[in-house]
């Protein structure tokens, strides 16, 4: 496979009734195709046999890592934009995501309901909440629209089975859990604001005896109320994920993109290749990158071009972050058990 292969894609150009003029929201004919020209660098990390599985960052010179253990020691990395390191520090602490807001202003959320926070000096634990009635809960996002105005989303079982959605919120001095519906069998996965009081919660379902197939989730939340907004059977075609970019976010559904303002929305693609692999992370709706099966893709407004490609068939993308002028890329190599970050720059 060439460098810049050509995927098949269908530009779907219909806007819901959309007004530029009277909403705010920019003409997409008015910004500009995003670059391609990365030189890229590649980072290998064993972390003591810990799977990475989020990233986070304020900077390309100021980024976070967490992995879930094995190896308590090792389940935060730092780069500085020259290296990576690991205090060794062990703690108690199985992490699912990290979200960086400043350089001392770092939460991390995990199993049992602990929250950590990195204070620009050190890794502190904040907290365990303890919603009562199971031992059985997890944390797996964080997000907000300030430091005072902060969420956790997660989900807990009352009978070791069935999952129900937790979410716990920060007012800059307690946390303290939301009160909103039991959905049945639905976990939370993922959280991200892109207005004041408004974000979209990512959720799946699934019971383990196989009577209903596994789902993906899209919510809309204001701070109080989960509101269903897509929901389909869990696997390529219908897997869900969404991403802030400015006065707006980019939703997936399975394989189709696009661009909501909390009013209006407005196609951007439909991804048809195989390969897609539903990760993505976006600065525009000109300027989207793809995780593919085998490697990192970019749509510009126009067609979609591989960035990179993967060397073997082994390595799995996992999450995408960019930056103004850089992109990082978190992969396994499934063979020899390492992970990979992938760091594209701008020339």
């Amino acid at each position: 496979m060439t460098k810049y292969l050509l995927l098949v894609i269908t530009i779907a150009s219909m806007f819901f009734g959309l007004c530029c003029k009277d909403n705010g929201v920019a003409p997409v004919e008015q910004i500009k195709p995003g670059r391609r020209d990365y030189t890229w660098f590649v980072d290998t990390l064993q972390a003591g046999g810990n799977f990475m599985n989020s990233i986070s960052g304020v900077s390309p010179n100021d980024v976070w890592i967490i992995s879930i253990p094995g190896d308590y020691s090792q389940t935060f990395y730092h780069f500085d934009g020259v290296r990576w390191s690991t205090d060794g520090t062990n703690r108690p602490f199985s992490p699912w995501s990290v979200r960086a807001f400043t350089s001392n202003n770092v939460w991390s959320v995990g199993l049992q309901g602990d929250i950590w926070k990195f204070d620009g000096a050190q890794w502190k634990s904040i907290t365990r909440v303890n919603p009562g009635g199971t031992n059985f809960y997890s944390f797996e996002d964080i997000d907000g629209d300030s430091p005072l105005n902060l969420y956790s989303v997660g989900n807990i079982s009352y009978n070791g089975t069935d999952l129900y959605p937790l979410v716990y919120h920060f007012d800059g001095n307690t946390w303290a859990r939301v009160n909103i519906q039991n959905i049945l069998d639905c976990a939370l996965n993922k959280i991200r604001f892109y207005a004041p009081n408004r974000a979209l919660v990512l959720g799946s379902t699934h019971r383990p005896d196989g009577s209903v197939p596994d789902s993906s989730k899209i919510f809309s939340f204001d701070g109080l109320n989960l509101h269903e907004i897509y929901s389909a059977q869990e696997n390529r075609i219908g897997k869900g994920d969404f991403v802030s970019i400015p006065n707006g976010i980019i939703v997936l559904r399975g394989p189709r993109l696009t661009y909501y303002n909390g009013s209006q929305e407005q196609d951007i693609l439909i991804v048809t290749s195989t390969l897609f692999g539903n990760i993505i992370d976006a600065r525009s709706t000109k300027d989207v990158f793809l995780g593919m099966l085998d490697g990192i893709a970019h749509y510009n407004g126009t067609d979609i071009q591989y960035l990179y490609n993967f060397p073997t068939a082994n390595i799995r993308g996992t999450e995408i972050m960019i930056f103004e002028s850089s992109v990082f890329v978190l992969a396994y190599d499934r063979d020899k058990q390492i992970n990979i970050i992938y760091r594209g720059y701008l020339k």
